[in-house]
């Protein structure tokens, strides 16, 4: 399970960066995975609820840089007490339970080294894209 955030509404390139380089060091497949992506403002997240193309979109974002592709993909809300504060539990919510539920598992077995000395590099050339 991957976790991303968006930024101004986007995917962030780091996120893109860090997913693809796990994805490729671990040899998980299609649909062998799930991206949580936290945070999102609530006003963002009744648009993606009720947006089907916007939703769509952001689900291409997501899978358009990675080397293996994922229906998976759960919107979990910003919670404004949350903000800052230290030491608190997450309420899941019954939809999240649901979404979990519904994930893949899959073992990793003899994963690959992640060489992370062309992140940055990497990450600057998603955020042109």
């Amino acid at each position: 399970m991957l976790v991303i955030t968006l930024e101004a509404g986007s995917v962030r390139p780091d996120d893109l960066v860090t997913m693809r380089l796990v994805l490729e060091a671990t040899h998980l497949k299609t649909d062998q995975f799930a991206v949580i992506v936290n945070k999102v403002s609530p006003p963002i997240l009744k648009c993606i609820d009720t947006d089907e193309d916007l939703r769509n979109l952001l689900h291409l974002m997501i899978n358009s840089t990675l080397p293996e592709k994922t229906n998976f993909i759960h919107f979990y809300s910003q919670i404004k007490e949350l903000t800052n504060a230290n030491d608190q539990q997450l309420p899941l919510t019954d939809t999240f339970y649901q979404f979990l539920e519904t994930c893949p598992s899959a073992a990793i077995t003899k994963p690959n080294k992640i060489d992370t000395t062309q992140w940055k590099t990497k990450v600057q050339e998603a955020a042109k894209n």
